[in-house]
């Protein structure tokens, strides 16, 4: 069912006709039906990107731990450094957004890019150990004889969360953006709520669920809760549609 109908002329955020209250974002023009369907699909993406992130914060500094790092080093790799991507690279790709002119949209195609490789450095990550293990025993052994296993992995796995702050760090802020083109100014409140009360249950029922088995069914639990991401919310990309632009 089409729940917004793109250009259409620009009418105020909610306006009261015959088949009840509309509701305007730019050109876009919601019934409550059309509002409810909307609402569904942008929680529904926001409950799986909780359950994404909690399993990146919460596996990284165990596993860094494991491996002997340091403190400055977990502190840079969980924090410091995402905010870094942040300062140098968002204001450049947020205007590269602004300025983009689609058939699917401005932010969209950025969800549709970057959703698999934000995915593809969560697994690089969860299956760091895998991974690594086996580039030092067929070539890293050959060209750097000195770095063991453990360095070997701990290099792979600090590739991974670089990559992963990087490619995440587009893929919040672009959906951030595509809320505030696609949703009605006078429900915005209404949905921040609601995302904050949605975020809250994904984070107890991956404490409650999940994270219990998260070390002992490491490669198990990255790959389904990456899966399900995945689907989720490129599903919420192709349902929920942008209007025109300027």
């Amino acid at each position: 069912m089409n729940f917004a109908s793109p250009g259409v002329p620009h009418r105020p955020a909610s306006a009261s006709t015959g088949e009840g209250t509309v509701y305007s974002a730019g050109t876009l023009r919601y019934t409550a039906g059309g509002l409810a369907v909307l609402s569904v699909w942008l929680l529904g993406g926001d409950f799986a990107f909780t359950f994404f992130e909690s399993i990146f914060g919460k596996f990284v500094p165990l596993y860094l731990r494991e491996l002997h790092a340091s403190n400055a080093l977990i502190g840079v790799m969980t924090g410091s450094f995402a905010g870094l991507v942040n300062v140098f690279f968002l204001p450049g790709i947020s205007q590269w957004s602004d300025r983009t002119r689609t058939g699917l949209g401005r932010r969209i195609p950025f969800l549709y890019v970057v959703a698999p490789l934000t995915v593809l450095a969560l697994w690089g990550v969860g299956l760091a150990p895998e991974g690594a293990s086996w580039f030092h025993a067929h070539v890293g052994a050959r060209l750097a004889p000195g770095l063991s296993r453990g360095g070997t992995i701990l290099t792979f796995l600090c590739v991974c969360v670089v990559s992963f702050h990087f490619f995440n760090m587009i893929l919040v802020n672009a959906y951030n953006w595509l809320l505030r083109d696609v949703v009605p100014i006078a429900c915005m409140s209404r949905f921040l709520a609601w995302f904050r009360i949605i975020s809250t249950l994904a984070s107890v029922a991956f404490l409650r669920w999940v994270f219990p088995h998260l070390m002992t069914h490491r490669r198990e639990v990255f790959l389904g809760v990456g899966l399900f991401y995945l689907v989720v919310f490129l599903l919420m990309c192709r349902n929920v549609r942008e209007g025109e632009y300027p």
